[in-house]
């Protein structure tokens, strides 16, 4: 059996449905909140220290955190990657 050693809520995100969770080298934790079309870096406390807000038509899928420190994002809609 695992056992939990961190959780993060946010009740502003409601039944926003959570589609990627990463962790960054640099110890934070990406999340995509697809319905929202955002993407939320927290750090362990459950404070956010970067955000991400896409324009309404775009869908964020996944964020991954890249070696010279930017962030990879990919849209679901209309299926396009950028840093």
């Amino acid at each position: 059996q695992g056992q939990v050693v961190w959780t993060y809520e946010d009740p502003s995100m409601g039944g926003n449905k959570m589609r990627a969770v990463r962790a960054t080298p640099q110890g934070t934790i990406l999340i995509a909140v697809e319905r929202d079309g955002k993407i939320l870096e927290v750090d362990r406390t459950g404070k956010v220290v970067w955000s991400y807000q896409a324009d309404p038509v775009r869908k964020p899928y996944m964020a991954l955190r890249l070696g010279n420190g930017n962030t990879l994002i990919s849209h679901a809609e209309p299926g396009e990657v950028l840093e």
